[in-house]
């Protein structure tokens, strides 16, 4: 038999999804750990557990993540056989009362966690315990939990109001433009990845000889194939099955068919979507695809002019800065000796006046100077050659920097000036 639990705990608006889901989970995997849960496996005959985790979001009290459990258990005792006597029905309530207790018992377990965890769960709401009724209702419950159907759109029904939306819910909503749902998307899109579905323990997947894949993080083993990537399908098409409801039927075909029968799939798939789409009175699937590759064509063109823009910025930046480093250069006929090699340091430290006196900068130059000419000067004589210089001289240097102009071209400047 199985007991089927519900385990959640308090939250609110305020509490991000990484903060819920770290203290359901953390506190979820505690309970099924140490002395006390061995003790319990064996009084209550537990085979094992599955999990698997949900997510809404309320408007009200924000993220809502909550696990459910499968907590398998044993057929009858040699005990309650003989206690039975015969009585079938007396015999199946006897394990279904102690199937009862294992999953009450785990529900205490883990309310005992999250407050230790510093959280806040109801006694009377925080977890719920029932037995299954049949293995189709076990399954379904234990499906409800796994995002699986989140992708499917499975269950969508019950988290179909506004009070309560599922990630698709939010997804869609964002995508026509709310900006709040927007960020809870980015939010749910960040904390879920790598979050484990339909986590198996080893002692059922030992009684039930499956072969587990080990959780790196330490927690029950997982029950999962690798992934195998065989088809893909663009977000629009995908988002018109599901508006179809048929989403579950893909990936029926799929399982069906494999990774040779996915186009096939994708075909049957939007051919249901025409006859659905036109009763509707909506757009084929062709003209959704042809609109989209117009849209596509007209990114790639964007996207490419751009690369276009900044490829040549990248080239003509070895360009500017050669230009800038030439008209560093100073226009006069002079060998290299230090008084000269004074002149050209000066004019550096009168263009950088906004640090001039600052040692660094002018140690800076000077050393710039020696390696370029392979002089080196004092720094008191490039200071020296900096403040020896007319105010009109300044100002012309201001108005033409990078430039050390000659006397005649000085004085050619001064006269059109005048």
């Amino acid at each position: 038999m199985s007991a089927l639990v519900v385990l959640t705990a308090h939250h609110s608006k305020d509490m991000p999804l990484a903060f819920v889901k770290d203290l359901i989970q953390t506190a979820s995997s505690k309970a099924r750990k140490g002395r006390k849960w061995v003790d319990a496996q064996e009084g209550f005959g537990i085979l094992g557990v599955i999990c698997g985790p949900e997510v809404t979001y309320s408007q009200d009290n924000g993220w809502h993540f909550h696990q459910h459990l499968s907590v398998l258990v044993d057929g009858p005792t040699v005990f309650e056989i003989i206690a039975a006597n015969g009585d079938a029905e007396k015999l199946r309530e006897m394990v279904a009362k102690r199937t009862k207790a294992a999953g009450d018992w785990l529900a205490e377990a883990y309310k005992d966690k999250i407050r230790c965890a510093g959280g806040k769960v109801s006694d009377k709401h925080g977890c719920k315990v029932r037995i299954a009724h049949d293995a189709e209702d076990a399954s379904d419950y234990t499906a409800k939990g796994s995002m699986a159907w989140e992708i499917s759109g499975g269950y969508k029904d019950e988290t179909k109001s506004d009070a309560s939306l599922t990630p698709w819910d939010i997804a869609n909503r964002a995508a026509e433009g709310d900006k709040f749902l927007y960020a809870r998307w980015k939010e749910y899109e960040a904390t879920m990845p790598g979050t484990r579905s339909c986590v198996v323990s080893a002692a059922l997947a030992k009684k039930l000889g499956i072969t587990v894949e080990r959780d790196d993080e330490g927690d029950e083993p997982v029950l999962h194939e690798n992934d195998d990537v065989v088809g893909r399908v663009v977000s629009p098409l995908w988002k018109r099955w599901m508006r179809h409801g048929l989403a579950s039927t893909f990936l029926l075909r799929v399982e069906a068919g494999g990774e040779a029968g996915f186009a096939d799939a994708v075909e049957k798939t939007n051919a249901d979507s025409d006859v659905i789409g036109k009763e509707k009175d909506e757009e084929t699937v062709a003209t959704l695809l042809a609109r989209l590759d117009v849209r596509r064509e007209e990114e790639t063109a964007a996207h490419l002019l751009r690369l276009e823009r900044e490829t040549v910025e990248w080239r003509e930046a070895p360009k500017r800065e050669r230009a800038a480093a030439e008209a560093y250069q100073h226009r006069f006929d002079m060998t290299a000796t230090p008084a000269s090699i004074a002149l050209i340091a000066g004019e550096r430290i009168r263009q950088r006046a906004d640090a001039m006196g600052q040692r660094a900068v002018v140690a800076g130059i000077v050393g710039e100077l020696a390696e370029s000419y392979g002089v080196q000067i004092a720094e008191s004589d490039a200071l020296r050659a900096a403040n020896a210089v007319p105010d009109w001289l300044r100002e012309i240097e201001a108005i033409m920097p990078g430039r050390w102009l000659s006397d005649n071209e000085s004085a050619a400047l001064l006269r059109m000036a005048a």
